[in-house]
């Protein structure tokens, strides 16, 4: 099973995958100079601001990380671990 960051719409439990393919329900812009992002849900209208370190590691099935959003009952929450994204100095 993928494992994808996410944010979660608090609201209707939709996690929407920030990692895998874009999906058409959600709008996360980031806010100019802020750090902030905003997560409009299409599914419950639902608004919210949210920082980078608010994603959360989820594992979902291999359909919801295609569509971009796995609902309620189709992922679990990742035990983070943080991981370097760049490359040793040698």
């Amino acid at each position: 099973m993928p494992i994808a960051m996410g944010i979660l719409c608090e609201n209707c439990g939709i996690v929407y995958l920030i990692t895998a393919a874009p999906s058409n329900r959600i709008d996360c812009v980031p806010r100019a100079g802020s750090g902030t992002f905003a997560l409009s849900c299409n599914v419950c209208g639902t608004s919210r601001s949210f920082h980078k370190p608010d994603l959360k590691a989820y594992e979902v099935s291999a359909g919801s990380y295609a569509r971009g959003y796995a609902e309620r009952g189709e992922y679990s929450v990742r035990e983070q671990t943080r991981i370097s994204l760049r490359k040793p100095r040698s």
